[in-house]
């Protein structure tokens, strides 16, 4: 698709604009459906590119820095509420792990700032920001169990104190938030999936009985693929039997066997793990089952959630666990690089 003879736009989206951005360069704007995207000019070809990259391009570029700070649970710029970067003491950013044009993004940025303004740069794990996100209005209890529920991980994590990392199990297969939108994808509900299966999943009643994959092994490990399997099956024969089902009683039977899953690891790991607290992070930490279940399931345990806000990917949690990663003397230099796979 030729635009005006300037690029070639793939013939499968919609050129919508091009936009100017800092020092000349151009991001050609283009569509298919409700799908954004933004690509770069290569040649006469048109390039995807991060979406997050023109992001950063405005807030860094031209010798300019803007950034955000919450103050009493609101956000805030920075200039407003009156704080310059002379007031801002180290740069943190996340390393890994992740989709590595993201990490790359974001480092080659916080590379930026940290040279032009002097300032320490600190590189933070993912996970360790998921987990410290609940430590954001909460002071964690030591020692605790930290449970890691996202769209890429699942983990169980011991930490006798800050920064000490303990992993005693993990998804062999589908994360739990990956095993969502692969189960609303099968109920025809779109990307991303699992809001929308807790919303419908209000309406519904746990009626299927659905498997609870290794609830019951001998480890702290865990596996979605066959319950995502199950729920396909299941839907499957009822329309093989001409038999009417509702998608609010599968969605509801789905959530209550993962959230139960969950319930039959941890309790496992608290018997041979004396705990304080049970901390559950992550985006899937903002499941309503799985809140239920899980702040209702123990009795002699604390159990923590972050804050609504906090559960998905944000800028704070990775601030705070710069902090405590601070605090343990642990500071990096410009040989921080991205680790794709990077473990805790």
């Amino acid at each position: 698709q030729d635009i005006e003879g300037r690029v070639i736009v793939p013939t499968q989206y919609d050129f919508i604009e091009y936009v100017a951005c800092g020092r000349g360069d151009h991001y050609y704007k283009v569509k298919k459906g409700d799908y954004y995207g933004v690509y770069t000019r290569l040649g006469n070809l048109l390039i995807p590119i991060d979406r997050h990259y023109t992001n950063i391009e405005m807030l860094v570029g031209e010798g300019k820095i803007a950034w955000e700070i919450e103050i009493n649970g609101g956000r805030k710029g920075g200039e407003d509420a009156g704080v310059t970067i002379d007031d801002i003491d180290y740069i943190a950013v996340t390393e890994g792990p992740g989709l590595i044009g993201s990490l790359l993004t974001g480092i080659n940025a916080a590379k930026t700032v940290a040279l032009n303004e002097n300032k320490p740069l600190v590189g933070v794990n993912h996970l360790s920001g998921h987990i410290y996100a609940a430590r954001i209005n909460h002071e964690i209890k030591f020692p605790c169990l930290a449970v890691v529920i996202s769209g890429g991980h699942t983990e169980l994590v011991i930490m006798n104190e800050d920064y000490d990392f303990n992993k005693i199990g993990s998804t062999t297969d589908d994360a739990v938030g990956e095993v969502f939108d692969k189960v609303a994808r099968i109920l025809g509900l779109p990307y991303p999936g699992g809001p929308l299966i807790d919303k419908i999943a209000k309406e519904g009643k746990p009626i299927y009985d659905l498997p609870r994959p290794m609830a019951h092994s001998n480890d702290y490990n865990f596996s979605f693929s066959g319950l995502k399997s199950a729920v396909s099956k299941l839907i499957a024969d009822l329309e093989k039997d001409g038999i009417e089902y509702k998608k609010e009683d599968i969605a509801m039977s789905f959530e209550t066997a993962v959230a139960d899953t969950l319930y039959q690891k941890i309790k496992k790991a608290l018997k041979e793990y004396k705990v304080k607290e049970i901390v559950v992070v992550g985006g899937s930490a903002a499941n309503s089952k799985i809140r239920e279940t899980l702040s209702t399931s123990f009795k002699n345990v604390e159990v923590t959630f972050p804050a609504m806000k906090y559960c998905g990917d944000n800028a704070a949690m990775i601030g705070i666990s710069a902090y405590y990663k601070i605090q343990k003397g642990e500071i990096d230099d410009m040989s921080l690089k991205a680790s794709s796979r990077l473990d805790l």
